[in-house]
């Protein structure tokens, strides 16, 4: 009995047992202003910059895509034109101290990007450098 629990756990190491945090980032996530706008960074920002701010992600989209086969990419379109799209890099989440993880990006270099990332509720939030972006998962 012992020789085949030991067998099944490398099994299952071997094939991969999933993990929660990648399994929960699958889908597609877009930036989300709402949010943002209740963030104490956005409402720090004098009222002109804050208006600003709101003309000018009201003609942008920011799409995070995770697949199930574990590829990351970064869509954003301003004013109808795709302006970048990543390329589907292989990506892995890491668990951090409390509720946060890192998102690990491959590049081709070798080293990997690495973000910040938690969950709040339905809300997945993200540091690119210092600053903290919110996303909510895009409806079908």
């Amino acid at each position: 009995m012992l020789r085949f629990c030991a067998l099944l756990a490398c099994l299952l190491i071997s094939i991969g047992c999933g993990n929660p945090i990648e399994d929960r980032l699958v889908g597609t996530w877009i930036f989300d202003m709402e949010a943002a706008q209740t963030m104490p960074s956005f409402q720090a920002l004098p009222p002109e910059q804050q208006e600003e701010t709101r003309r000018n992600f009201a003609s942008t989209a920011i799409e995070l895509n995770f697949t199930p086969d574990r590829r990351a990419s970064l869509d954003v379109t301003a004013t109808g034109q795709r302006i970048r799209t990543g390329a589907g890099a292989p990506y892995r989440a890491v668990a951090k101290a409390g509720q946060r993880f890192a998102i690990e990006v491959e590049r081709p270099t070798g080293k990997p990007d690495s973000y910040d990332a938690e969950f709040e509720g339905e809300t997945l939030y993200v540091w690119f450098g210092k600053r903290k972006r919110p996303f909510r998962r895009k409806e079908p």
